[in-house]
């Protein structure tokens, strides 16, 4: 269970480990969103802490439209937010 993250309706906050699960993403990749200030996030004494609704209404924000949205009713920062510096 140990590289397992338990999903806990009690459970809001979570650390870099568990977000990157809980997101399908590397933590480089959540490390390297932090850096840039694209995720929300608090630091914790010295350490990076994701508050789940708050990852939440983000993602909201950066959802691609379905058919039914026009495309500039939507903010769309998804690849932006992805993309890799090359």
């Amino acid at each position: 269970m140990e590289n397992q993250m338990v999903l806990n309706s009690i459970r809001e906050v979570y650390d870099v480990k568990n977000i990157s699960l809980y997101l399908d993403i590397s933590e480089s990749i959540t490390r390297r969103l932090v850096k840039q200030r694209k995720i929300p996030y608090l630091k914790i004494e010295g350490c990076y802490r994701f508050y789940l609704p708050r990852i939440q209404d983000w993602l909201s924000g950066i959802s691609i439209p379905t058919n039914n949205q026009p495309p500039e009713e939507i903010s769309i920062r998804a690849e932006e937010i992805l993309n890799r510096k090359r």
